[in-house]
């Protein structure tokens, strides 16, 4: 009996486990500054367990920067067990009385840890800090919607392996990166940094003080594996803990969370003596420039005017809209407005670009007004103007061109006008009139001729002939003489062609004239022509069609270059002919599409 219960117990004994799982939390210190980081050790011993703790509750005070596993023997009560270790690097998200919660992982629970971590001090850059990061705002002062800069640097002695900063903000402002990272050498003291630096411009969206938030700079330094505490180490709120199950890992670098101190931007309310637009700036130029020489303008010319307008210490949000008044004489255009950030003088600041089509309508002097820029002298704290002066242009007539009519040179100007839609002196007598004329004079003659055969008595077959084909000859030169009547008399605007032209012998004439002018490289001939068909095709009496191929529109920009634009140079009019001729092909497809397969004309024809 005393046998079978010696071998029972030790049954027993043999059967249970050697003892019961257990779960401990392990910290280096308790003690923390702001932006210090700190290792937590989470160790599970006698149990196993696939599955890592729950880290939602240590996530509310602290930020895990980094974590790992492992697994180690050690001896526990003199017996040998499988030890699991979860390795977090952890950086407080806030000051104060801060706890590591318990965890519960294979029936075990670990107890809970109680930190404590103070603000940072200011750090002097007489100290020999091995690693840290600085924001500091550009000198000047900014107003709402102004533009500051803001430059964070990250200051490193001991030879960062990887690195990240956060994303700036500020409640009540905007950052925008500008340019790329910096990086040079900087000895402070007796210690010789690295600096990499990275440039924002931080945009207020109002007044009062705003306060940059701290940035956090993340990084892998260097740290021996089994090296003693250090200065460094202690500064950074680290210390190396010996880890032997980790197998030397620690060489690798060790996990760092550094801050910044929060900066307080003042950002200046609009002053009681600022008028008008409210542009603040340390200095305003404005300049313009030409496409041509206002001096020696053409009716019908359509000459460039760039106006700029340059604002150091400004941003594009500030920058003034430029209202540009009539002028009697002269249509203007906008063609194109753009603001954007620059640098002037090697200085920050903004710049606006205006574009601005002039045409002139008539022959004259016609004087364009002062531009002028009110803006608020940051430097100086005063209100003051920059001037553009006047502009005079001397406008001549087109050579040969008559003058125009009141009812042309004063037409209203409609929205989204191309520059190429210029008014030009009123058209000289169609080319096809003579044509016409002659034609119906020929058909009258032969009516008389047979008329006369038949009085004779000379009723033959041949008389016949000849009256049906006088009759056919008046009969096509009829509809364009109705049609020049009508157009004399204001009528309906005629039919197109297959070159979107009016299908009578006033167009073919003209195509004539282009044809010939253009292959003997007249220009102003060409354009002439080319202007007599665009009327006859639109009705319109000034507008010109748009053009429907690249090529035909860049030749109608070349011919225009050198009619008004510099002097000199050849033109190439068989080239301008062959890219008409394309231009015809395309409007005559596109004819027969909008027509369909009835071939029928569209109901509302494009003027």
């Amino acid at each position: 009996m005393r046998r079978l219960a010696a071998f029972s117990l030790a049954l027993i004994l043999l059967c249970a486990p050697a003892g019961a799982a257990t779960l401990t939390s392990s910290i280096e210190s308790t003690a923390l500054e702001m932006g210090d980081s700190v290792t937590l050790i989470i160790s599970l011993s006698g149990g196993d367990s696939a599955q890592p703790p729950d880290l939602t509750a240590l996530t509310r005070d602290f930020t895990i920067l980094d974590r790992r596993r492992g697994s180690r023997q050690a001896v526990v009560d003199g017996k040998p067990v499988t030890v699991n270790d979860w390795v977090l690097t952890l950086a407080p998200r806030r000051a104060g009385a801060l706890t590591i919660p318990a965890f519960s992982l294979a029936g075990a629970t670990s107890a809970p840890i109680r930190i404590d971590v103070t603000a940072a001090a200011q750090p002097a850059k007489e100290e020999t800090r091995p690693l840290f990061i600085d924001v500091t705002v550009g000198k000047g002062t900014v107003y709402a919607q102004g533009e500051i800069p803001v430059y964070v640097r990250v200051y490193d002695s001991l030879g960062m392996r990887s690195g990240s900063i956060n994303q700036i903000k500020a409640e009540g402002a905007s950052f925008r990166e500008e340019g790329q990272q910096d990086s040079y050498v900087r000895t402070i003291g007796k210690t010789r940094y690295h600096v990499v630096q990275q440039t924002y411009i931080m945009t207020p969206q109002r007044s009062g003080p705003i306060e940059i938030e701290p940035v956090t700079l993340k990084a892998t330094i260097p740290v021996p594996y089994n090296s003693s505490p250090s200065e460094m180490a202690r500064m950074l709120g680290r210390g190396n803990v010996p880890m032997p199950w980790l197998d030397g890992s620690l060489t690798r670098g060790q996990e760092v969370s550094l801050h910044s101190d929060k900066v307080t931007v003042e950002v200046l309310p609009r002053p009681a003596q600022a008028e008008g637009w409210f542009l603040p700036a340390r200095a305003v130029t404005v300049r313009q420039s030409w496409s041509g020489d206002p001096a020696r303008a053409r009716v019908g010319e359509t000459l460039t005017r760039t106006l700029i307008v340059e604002a150091v210490g400004a941003s594009p949000n500030q920058m003034p809209p430029l209202q540009l008044p009539d002028v009697d004489g002269l249509r203007q255009y906008e063609e194109d407005t753009q603001t954007n950030s620059a640098v002037i003088d090697r200085q920050q600041g903004a710049a606006l670009t205006k574009v601005i089509a002039v045409v002139p309508s008539r022959a004259g002097t016609f004087t364009l007004p002062p531009v002028t820029i009110g803006w608020w002298n940051t430097d100086r704290k005063a209100q003051e103007q920059t001037t553009l002066p006047a502009v005079t242009l001397t406008v001549a007539a087109l050579p040969g061109a008559a003058a125009p009519t009141p009812q042309q040179a004063e037409a209203p100007a409609t929205g989204a006008t191309r520059s190429e839609d210029v008014p030009q002196p009123a058209p000289p007598p169609a080319a096809g009139s003579s044509i016409l004329t002659a034609g119906l004079l020929s058909a009258l003659a032969g009516l008389g001729e047979v008329w006369s055969r038949l009085k004779g008595g000379d009723a033959g077959w041949l008389g016949a002939l000849a009256l049906g084909l006088a009759l056919l000859v008046a009969l096509a030169f009829a509809p364009a003489l109705l049609r020049r009547r009508s157009r004399t008399a204001g009528g309906a605007v005629p039919a197109r062609s297959r070159l979107g032209f009016a299908p009578s012998a006033a167009r073919a004439g003209s195509e004539q004239a282009l044809t010939r002018a253009a292959k003997a490289n007249d220009a102003a001939a060409t354009y002439a022509a080319y202007l007599d068909l665009s009327r006859t095709a639109t009705g319109r009496g000034l507008a010109e069609p748009a053009p429907r191929t690249a090529e035909f529109q860049a030749a109608l920009r070349e011919l225009r270059a050198h009619l008004f634009g510099a002097p000199g140079g050849h033109w190439d009019g068989k080239g301008f002919l062959a890219a008409w001729r394309k231009e015809t092909g395309a409007t005559a497809a596109a004819r027969r599409k909008r027509r369909g397969p009835e071939g029928l004309r569209p109901l509302y024809p494009e003027a």
